[in-house]
Protein backbone atom coordinates (compact mmCIF):
# COMPACT_ATOMS: atom_id res chain seq x y z
CA UNK A 1 0.00 0.00 0.00
CA UNK A 2 1.28 3.36 -1.16
CA UNK A 3 0.42 6.24 1.20
CA UNK A 4 1.32 9.96 -0.28
CA UNK A 5 1.65 12.65 2.17
CA UNK A 6 1.45 16.23 0.60
CA UNK A 7 2.98 18.76 2.52
CA UNK A 8 0.94 22.00 3.72
CA UNK A 9 3.24 25.16 3.90
CA UNK A 10 2.02 27.20 7.40
CA UNK A 11 0.63 30.14 6.40
CA UNK A 12 -2.12 32.81 7.48
CA UNK A 13 -4.34 31.92 5.31
CA UNK A 14 -4.44 28.30 6.78
CA UNK A 15 -4.62 29.12 9.87
CA UNK A 16 -8.06 31.51 10.13
CA UNK A 17 -10.95 31.61 7.50
CA UNK A 18 -11.17 34.71 5.53
CA UNK A 19 -13.66 36.78 4.70
CA UNK A 20 -16.38 39.10 7.05
CA UNK A 21 -16.13 39.20 10.82
CA UNK A 22 -18.84 40.36 13.42
CA UNK A 23 -18.48 40.84 17.07
CA UNK A 24 -18.84 43.23 20.05
CA UNK A 25 -16.30 45.01 22.41
CA UNK A 26 -16.56 44.00 26.26
CA UNK A 27 -18.33 47.63 26.36
CA UNK A 28 -21.06 46.36 24.26
CA UNK A 29 -20.07 47.82 21.08
CA UNK A 30 -20.30 46.35 17.69
CA UNK A 31 -17.07 45.47 15.93
CA UNK A 32 -16.51 44.21 12.33
CA UNK A 33 -14.02 43.55 9.78
CA UNK A 34 -12.28 42.30 6.77
CA UNK A 35 -9.84 39.09 7.26
CA UNK A 36 -7.77 38.83 3.89
CA UNK A 37 -5.17 36.56 2.76
CA UNK A 38 -2.58 38.96 3.85
CA UNK A 39 -4.11 42.02 5.96
CA UNK A 40 -7.47 42.82 8.03
CA UNK A 41 -9.39 45.84 6.68
CA UNK A 42 -12.34 47.74 7.34
CA UNK A 43 -11.81 47.44 10.82
CA UNK A 44 -14.79 49.17 12.44
CA UNK A 45 -15.58 49.96 16.07
CA UNK A 46 -16.62 52.17 18.35
CA UNK A 47 -15.23 52.24 22.65
CA UNK A 48 -15.62 54.51 25.58
CA UNK A 49 -13.14 56.75 27.36
CA UNK A 50 -12.92 57.89 31.03
CA UNK A 51 -11.76 61.28 30.97
CA UNK A 52 -9.52 62.53 33.56
CA UNK A 53 -12.15 65.35 34.68
CA UNK A 54 -14.87 62.51 34.64
CA UNK A 55 -16.52 63.18 31.90
CA UNK A 56 -17.08 60.10 28.94
CA UNK A 57 -15.13 60.60 25.47
CA UNK A 58 -17.11 58.51 22.47
CA UNK A 59 -17.03 58.93 18.60
CA UNK A 60 -20.68 58.93 16.86
CA UNK A 61 -20.28 56.68 14.50
CA UNK A 62 -17.38 55.36 15.87
CA UNK A 63 -13.92 54.55 14.47
CA UNK A 64 -12.34 52.90 11.07
CA UNK A 65 -8.89 51.84 11.45
CA UNK A 66 -6.27 51.36 8.21
CA UNK A 67 -5.30 48.14 6.73
CA UNK A 68 -3.60 46.00 9.21
CA UNK A 69 -1.02 42.73 8.17
CA UNK A 70 -1.78 39.52 9.43
CA UNK A 71 1.68 37.10 10.95
CA UNK A 72 1.84 33.80 10.11
CA UNK A 73 0.61 33.12 13.22
CA UNK A 74 -2.72 34.98 12.57
CA UNK A 75 -1.66 38.05 14.96
CA UNK A 76 -2.25 41.47 13.43
CA UNK A 77 -1.65 44.62 15.31
CA UNK A 78 -1.93 48.27 14.44
CA UNK A 79 -1.05 51.35 16.08
CA UNK A 80 -2.90 54.69 14.75
CA UNK A 81 -2.76 58.71 15.10
CA UNK A 82 -4.95 61.11 14.25
CA UNK A 83 -5.56 65.34 15.18
CA UNK A 84 -8.63 66.73 14.03
CA UNK A 85 -9.41 70.28 14.99
CA UNK A 86 -7.33 70.17 18.34
CA UNK A 87 -8.09 66.73 19.00
CA UNK A 88 -6.13 63.58 18.67
CA UNK A 89 -6.65 60.26 19.34
CA UNK A 90 -4.56 57.53 19.70
CA UNK A 91 -6.01 53.72 18.77
CA UNK A 92 -3.72 50.51 19.92
CA UNK A 93 -4.83 46.92 18.47
CA UNK A 94 -3.72 44.01 19.34
CA UNK A 95 -5.44 40.57 18.03
CA UNK A 96 -5.85 37.00 16.60
CA UNK A 97 -6.95 34.93 13.99
CA UNK A 98 -7.77 30.93 14.22
CA UNK A 99 -9.97 29.34 12.81
CA UNK A 100 -13.17 31.07 12.67
CA UNK A 101 -13.20 33.42 15.98
CA UNK A 102 -10.99 36.35 16.55
CA UNK A 103 -9.83 37.82 19.81
CA UNK A 104 -8.07 40.69 20.62
CA UNK A 105 -8.00 44.20 22.94
CA UNK A 106 -7.84 47.70 21.80
CA UNK A 107 -6.91 50.89 23.71
CA UNK A 108 -8.02 54.47 22.68
CA UNK A 109 -6.69 57.36 23.87
CA UNK A 110 -8.15 60.87 23.44
CA UNK A 111 -6.29 64.25 24.30
CA UNK A 112 -9.03 67.15 23.83
CA UNK A 113 -8.31 70.76 22.75
CA UNK A 114 -8.58 71.63 26.68
CA UNK A 115 -5.68 69.07 27.02
CA UNK A 116 -8.40 66.93 28.56
CA UNK A 117 -6.94 63.00 28.65
CA UNK A 118 -9.54 60.14 27.85
CA UNK A 119 -8.50 56.48 28.20
CA UNK A 120 -10.61 53.61 27.20
CA UNK A 121 -8.39 51.51 29.96
CA UNK A 122 -9.70 53.89 32.81
CA UNK A 123 -13.80 52.34 31.86
CA UNK A 124 -12.87 48.46 33.09
CA UNK A 125 -8.72 48.59 34.29
CA UNK A 126 -7.35 47.49 31.48
CA UNK A 127 -7.38 47.08 27.62
CA UNK A 128 -10.69 47.00 26.04
CA UNK A 129 -11.28 43.32 25.06
CA UNK A 130 -13.49 41.83 21.84
CA UNK A 131 -14.61 38.86 20.24
CA UNK A 132 -15.95 38.54 17.11
CA UNK A 133 -16.99 35.11 14.16
CA UNK A 134 -16.85 34.71 10.36
CA UNK A 135 -19.92 35.43 9.04
CA UNK A 136 -20.87 34.40 5.99
CA UNK A 137 -21.46 36.41 2.76
CA UNK A 138 -24.75 37.35 1.45
CA UNK A 139 -23.71 35.39 -1.84
CA UNK A 140 -22.60 32.56 -0.18
CA UNK A 141 -25.82 30.62 0.03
Amino acid sequence: MLVLLAAVPASADAAFKRGSYDGTTMQGFRLTFEAGRMKVTEFRFNAKARCDDGRIFRRHGGFRLEAMKIRESGRFAGRFVTTTNGRRVEINVIARLKGRRATGGLRLEATLPDGTVCDSNEVAKKPVSFDAEHVLDEGAY
